[in-house]
């Protein structure tokens, strides 16, 4: 692989699409639009392109050890990839996602220290695992589990069970993986909130938010852990009515920076915001704003949410088990959508309470049925995918 040295132009340190950029015929000069720039040192690209096809979940390496003056130029082709994509991770950050059925123009990316795509089926889905990858049954409570909610690293897993009202933790040996469980002893009752149907952590484990779905106590309440994910430490603090909601809240979710919420409605086919004067501080939810452009799409008897960080893709869970996703062209907007996607049916009877984990790669939901059980779908990619670099 040939990497361009020294390029005396002042170009995007992250990306550029090279549609507008001409090499001379000898590799000597780079032109860009009206001007060109001498290539010290380069002796040509020749046979070193570098060439990778993609059919699994995988890091390449592109290349490491770069310094802050070298670029590479990178195309890729998605249009075999029957589910899944692409991330580009710019010096271990991902600066772009290339979905599935998409050829993309050469790019040109300048890293610091090092380039990488991973290829991985992230947040489809079309392309899960049936029938669920890992599953745990629940036994420590009385009741049926209702909700649950894992730590940032998937460590750690906290269960509602409804009926005792209880909150369980356990700590996990494999992240993310229910199946390998173990009760820390540790639980908290709760008594203020109205049949709780989902729970939602501050990223740093020191607030635990809970929806509850029956009126007049529809609302979401807010809990305090004075030693962060230790769920016997946490104390009731706050709560907030969700008037305009009313009965059927089942959906959860706060955006990254803790400026907003959004509830779904079971019922009335909904996705409502409200907006946070203060980060994470649910006492300060403003008016709210109900998006009802997902309603034929969705329909009645939507168990749980989710969206990606970025805020471009809203995922649920159906109480029957049906997961669907929309494509959001606004970031945190649900008034409009595209590329509605309707995936696999969960085994089961009763599902609730939607989580991911950060890659977008394990589907983790509630079965509150029978079966008493968390489960885990995990996202696979299908078909291939291709890139070039040089």
């Amino acid at each position: 692989m040939t990497i361009l040295k020294k390029l005396a132009l002042d170009y995007n340190p992250t990306k550029l699409a090279l549609d507008c950029l001409l090499f001379r015929k000898d590799l000597s000069k780079l032109k860009i639009n009206s001007g060109s720039f001498d290539i010290p040192n380069y002796t040509g690209i020749g046979s070193d392109i570098l060439f990778k096809t993609f059919d699994s979940e995988e890091t390449f390496n592109i290349r490491t050890g770069l310094s802050a003056e070298e670029v590479v130029l990178v195309q890729t082709n998605t249009e075999n990839l029957t589910d899944g994509g692409l991330d580009v991770l710019v010096d271990g950050t991902i600066v772009e996602r290339i979905d599935k059925n998409e050829i993309t123009t050469p790019r040109y990316y300048a890293p610091l220290t090092s380039l990488a795509v991973h290829a991985n089926a992230f947040y489809d889905v079309n392309s899960l695992s049936n029938p669920a990858t890992k599953v745990e049954s629940i036994t420590e409570g009385s009741g049926l589990p209702r909700c649950c909610v894992y730590k940032t690293d998937g460590t750690k897993m906290y269960v509602f069970e409804s009926g005792a009202d209880d909150i369980f933790q356990y700590s996990l040996s494999t992240p993310w993986d229910p199946s390998t469980s173990s009760y820390d002893s540790k639980s908290i009752a709760i008594t203020n909130e109205a049949n709780p149907f989902d729970m939602f952590f501050k990223p740093d484990g020191s607030r635990l938010f809970i929806l509850g779905d029956q009126s007049p106590g529809t609302g979401v309440s807010e809990w305090e852990l004075s030693t962060d994910w230790d769920i016997s430490s946490a104390t009731f603090t706050d709560k907030k009515s969700l008037g305009a909601f009313g009965t059927g809240a089942t959906g959860l979710f706060f955006r990254p920076d803790g400026s907003e919420v959004f509830a779904h409605n079971v019922l009335n086919e909904y996705v409502v915001k409200y907006p946070l004067s203060t980060d994470w501080d649910i006492s300060t939810a403003g008016s709210n704003i109900t998006y009802t452009t997902l309603a034929t799409f969705l329909g009645v008897n939507q168990g749980g949410l989710w969206f990606t960080p970025d805020g471009k893709m809203l995922l649920t869970i159906s109480t029957t088990g049906v997961f669907k996703s929309v494509k959001l062209p606004v970031a945190w907007v649900v008034a409009n959508h595209t590329d509605e996607q309707t995936g696999i049916t969960a085994d089961g009877t009763a599902y609730h309470s939607l989580k991911m984990d950060p890659d977008g790669k394990f589907f983790l939901i509630v079965d509150h049925g029978t079966d008493d059980e968390m489960v885990r779908y995990d996202a696979n990619i299908t078909g291939t995918a291709e890139l070039s670099a040089q």
